[in-house]
């Protein structure tokens, strides 16, 4: 997982608080590469070359005061189309 930009400072993304959020994805939440843009100016940029380094890009957000109050539903990889990726290896 990567959180690109995020408002808040990494050490309160792997806090006790958001453990609810992740659910039972703990353990991608702690591990998850931050990447915090210091130019705000130049953001875009940055993100486009971060996009460039995967095929598939799955994103996610919600807004919620408690974790019991945000409503999601599964997506399965089996339900999914992924496209051939154009890239040559």
């Amino acid at each position: 997982m990567i959180i690109y930009n995020p408002n808040e400072k990494a050490e309160k993304i792997r806090s006790y608080h958001t453990q609810g959020f992740a659910m039972h994805g703990k353990e991608i939440l702690f591990n998850a590469e931050i990447i915090t843009i210091e130019n705000q100016i130049d953001h875009l940029s940055g993100f486009k070359e971060l996009m460039n380094r995967f095929d598939i890009k799955i994103a996610t957000t919600a807004k919620g005061m408690h974790y019991t109050n945000i409503r999601r539903l599964a997506t399965f990889p089996a339900e999914l189309t992924i496209p051939v990726s154009e890239k040559t290896t």
